[in-house]
């Protein structure tokens, strides 16, 4: 896989390419390399500020074990073994981030430090404390 970078200026040349990735954030990036590394093509990726710069979407660059809804709220619409099958995907989804940044040296900040959501009253408390005993997810 060869990778190739034009110093950031307008784009006033026609590219010829195979696969046209608009956006440098996290789900571009991952795009445009999934893409060169399996060898689908010439792959060009555009961004209109610096790689990484704005949030697009949900994305933000954040990777964390989670979809839009927190685990209760999972379970509740989609049941118990749902709500477990798309945490361990999230969690291996996460693990395979950081899988592709060690086996190809890849100079990233990357960091996992976790995300903890807290309650603020007494009674928030025990709601999220009944939640993960009812969900009994292992982290």
């Amino acid at each position: 896989m060869t990778l190739a970078t034009i110093p950031k200026s307008d784009l006033d040349r026609d590219l010829q390419c195979d696969i046209l990735v608009i956006g440098g954030g996290v789900a571009g990036l991952s795009s445009a390399w999934h893409a060169a590394k399996d060898r689908l093509g010439k792959v060009v990726l555009i961004e209109s500020e610096i790689i990484g710069f704005g949030a697009s979407g949900r994305a933000a660059g954040w990777i964390m074990p989670q979809f839009g809804m927190d685990q209760l709220s999972i379970r509740k619409v989609y049941g118990v073994e749902r709500s477990k099958a798309a945490f361990a995907y999230c969690r291996r989804a996460t693990a395979y981030t950081r899988e592709i940044i060690e086996q190809n040296g890849i100079d990233s900040d990357y960091r996992s430090p976790g995300l903890m959501r807290s309650p603020l009253t007494t009674a928030g408390w025990t709601i999220s404390m009944t939640s993960v005993q009812r969900i009994r997810i292992s982290v």
